[in-house]
């Protein structure tokens, strides 16, 4: 408490002007880390939703890859706004690659030149074996 009165009361501004000018970095690197948080959680999400695909992929017939990408789409909805994702299956008999490719959107970083984060996940998955 004793330092933040003397920070109050110093009336030569050094200590105001220090303040202002480390306070820049502090608050690029929490809101930074808040992006970057919340990329990694959407990041879970979309693992997740991969996962629910080929596991309906690996459980369909005919139609097995209508079905996973109508269980991608159905997780897709909830992602965030910010999130452009495309599922791309590539199939051989038995087995199947599920790759979602996803660009993630980074509103703060932009001011920095990093604009979007590039994310692929893959799942590969055999059925009847």
């Amino acid at each position: 408490m004793k330092l933040l009165r003397g920070f109050r009361r110093n009336e030569a501004g050094g200590v105001s002007v220090i303040f202002a000018v480390a306070l820049a970095p502090l608050a690029f690197g929490v809101c930074a880390g808040i992006e970057i948080s919340q990329a990694y959680m959407t990041r879970e999400r979309i693992n997740f939703a991969l996962s629910a695909s080929a596991e309906a992929w690996a459980q369909g017939g005919e139609n097995a890859d209508v079905m996973a990408r109508s269980v991608f789409d159905g997780y897709a909805q909830h992602f965030p706004r910010r999130v452009k994702t495309e599922l791309v299956i590539t199939e051989n008999q038995h087995e199947a690659a599920l790759m979602a490719q996803t660009v993630i959107e980074t509103p703060f970083l932009a001011a920095f030149g990093v604009s979007e984060l590039d994310v692929t996940s893959t799942r590969f998955e055999s059925r009847g074996r």
